[in-house]
């Protein structure tokens, strides 16, 4: 090994190897759906048709014709089917800065949010993922079989159209890959979904995607908006001995305001909600103590201005 590979090696760990992560950069501002390919620096349709949203646009920036979304950082995102009543979905790709080493350990990052309308996009839907691959492929049709495999990808079923709600994990790389893939992944029948209006028969589940990171290094795949953070536990016990009886959030956050828990059980149900911090939920529902279980809990804040949320599993016992 050169002195040259001595010094390179460690460096290319702490950078995000996702060339334009956040869809800023662009050859010309989008005037209509599925301008992604050419027009969308570095990133490619590897599946479908994603869509590319930019601000400067008049008709696909915050107020698009699909719905309505700021971006999570910056003046752009990218949008894409992750299933749709067909079993159709969409994906997106990129070639990374370097390939990834085999063996070594990567973290991955993203933001996702649900576009919503009662006419077509009306299902919210899970596992909305990251795959890897050492070649890039182009499926314009969407008539290639899904792979239903993915390195890191949403356990729960995103709902949210306000907030951006990160997704994140990490792996072992089993190969040189050189190119990261987003989108859907998944057979319809492989996914959690819940039909969201009445006023229109089911049609798609959609999501905008922002912010895409990947590394060796776990602290570059992550935001950090001011100095505030919070912890949400992933276990409690409400079996009456006075330890960990109530849920809640744990926090270094003074500043924030628009605070809300959300907490999910298996089925999608919403079985505990608050917009005040200092609530705790005890594991009960409509009167009745709830089963020891996984459930997914959600918490949103506001601050400065910034949104930050967090979703993780949380195991009752009892």
């Amino acid at each position: 090994m050169s002195l040259l590979q001595l010094i390179y090696t460690p460096a290319t760990a702490q950078i995000n190897l996702v060339p334009n992560p956040s869809f800023e950069e662009y050859v010309s501002c989008p005037n209509s759906l599925e301008e992604v390919d050419g027009n969308l620096k570095n990133w490619r349709s590897f599946k479908g048709s994603p869509d590319y949203f930019n601000n400067c646009s008049s008709n696909l920036g915050f107020a698009n014709v699909l719905s309505y979304q700021k971006a999570h950082t910056g003046e752009a995102y990218v949008g894409f089917v992750n299933c749709d009543v067909n079993n159709n979905a969409e994906q997106i790709g990129v070639k990374l800065n370097s390939s990834l080493i085999k063996g070594n350990k990567y973290y991955v990052s993203f933001y996702l949010s649900l576009a919503y309308n009662n006419y077509s996009l009306n299902i919210s839907s899970n596992k909305m993922g990251v795959m890897f691959s050492t070649l890039y492929h182009y499926d314009s049709l969407g008539i290639k079989q899904l792979s239903n495999y993915s390195q890191v990808f949403s356990s729960i079923v995103i709902k949210d159209t306000v907030y951006w709600i990160k997704v994140s994990g990490s792996f072992i790389a089993d190969s040189a890959y050189e190119y990261l893939i987003i989108g859907g992944l998944f057979d319809i029948n492989q996914l959690d979904t819940s039909y969201l209006s009445n006023a229109s028969p089911p049609s798609q589940s959609y999501y905008f995607l922002d912010d895409v990171c990947l590394s060796e290094d776990s602290t570059i795949c992550y935001t950090n908006v001011s100095n505030c953070d919070f912890i949400l536990p992933t276990a409690f016990s409400p079996n009456g001995d006075n330890m960990n009886d109530t849920y809640k959030w744990i926090t270094n956050c003074t500043n924030y305001v628009d605070y809300i828990m959300n907490i999910y059980n298996r089925w999608g149900e919403k079985v505990f909600t608050s917009n005040n911090s200092n609530y705790t939920w005890d594991g009960i529902f409509k009167g009745e103590q709830q089963p020891s279980d996984v459930y997914a809990v959600y918490v949103s804040v506001v601050v400065d201005g910034k949104p930050i949320s967090k979703i993780s599993n949380l195991t009752l016992f009892r």
